[in-house]
């Protein structure tokens, strides 16, 4: 019974007392108590080896999985675990997601080919004992990741499934995708829920220093063309003016390719059209 007090409370004798005083606060672990016995969390017990403190750590990741779409843009995940090693007797655990998902593009989809959530009405129908119908998908804003279903004929939405298919656009005009029933954004890096962006100059998760400015200045008088060099442009069908009337046309400047943030300014009035063209098609863009 004292060896169970021993460890219970520490009591000390203070020089000049007669008697003992305790603040009731347990003699540290591994404080012998009796033969082969030490203090454990405030009991007497027999000697073990104290278990040494171990924070877990995270495995590699895993290969990625197949692509949720075998058309368009979809997604796919891989995992790992907490084993590395794993977290032992008061460490703490990996911090940090167990599972990621990541964009994953294929060939555009065949033109006619119904959309994915319309795909996922369509197999809801077939799969059910009762035929509703249901070719067209209905996107709610405010549930963008719940599968609404219209039924042939009728203008009220069914809800089909709590949650769309992993890897489904949130809407028809939209890059985020549905990952477990949530509407997640797409980092630059491709990872579903990153928070990566792009900087000023097109580098994902850059500094913005990586940009080299590109100048260009056009005097008018130095594109001005002789009318006996080429029809007149008002005389052009724009849409056949490649062919015809391209020599109308004066070089300002050569934009590089992969340019961003485009800026034309024109100093003074001028009569001439601006255009833009591809410089190994020579097709006219604007």
């Amino acid at each position: 019974m004292l060896m169970h007090l021993m460890c219970a409370g520490l009591w000390c004798l203070v020089e000049g007392d007669t008697s003992c005083k305790t603040k009731l606060d347990p003699p540290l672990d591994g404080t012998e108590c009796g033969a082969d016995k030490w203090c454990r969390a405030g009991e007497c017990v027999s000697k073990t080896p104290i278990p040494e403190h171990v924070d877990g750590d995270w495995s590699p990741w895993g290969t990625w999985s197949m692509c949720s779409r075998t058309c368009g843009t979809g997604a796919r995940f891989r995992q790992r675990k907490c084993d590395n090693p794993p977290p032992g007797p008061g460490g703490t655990h990996c911090q940090g997601a167990s599972v990621e998902h990541a964009a994953c593009e294929n060939l555009p989809c065949p033109k006619g080919v119904p959309s994915f959530r319309d795909q996922q009405c369509q197999a809801h129908d077939r799969l059910s004992s009762k035929k509703r119908g249901l070719l067209t998908a209905v996107v709610v804003d405010d549930k963008p990741c719940e599968l609404y279903c219209s039924p042939l004929g009728k203008e009220s939405p069914l809800l089909v499934a709590d949650r769309v298919l992993d890897g489904t656009p949130c809407g028809p005009y939209e890059t985020d995708l549905c990952v477990y029933g949530r509407c997640q954004k797409i980092g630059c890096d491709g990872i579903i829920g990153s928070a990566a962006k792009e900087d000023r100059c097109g580098v994902c998760s850059g500094d913005g220093k990586t940009c080299r400015v590109v100048k260009g200045d056009f005097s008018h008088s130095r594109g001005t063309v002789k009318n006996n060099l080429c029809m007149k442009v008002s005389t052009c069908v724009m849409a056949k003016a490649v062919p015809k009337c391209f020599s109308c046309y004066i070089e300002a400047a050569v934009i590089p390719a992969g340019a961003r943030r485009i800026r034309v300014v024109e100093d003074k009035p001028a009569h001439s059209f601006l255009g833009k063209t591809e410089l190994i098609h020579s097709k006219l863009l604007l």
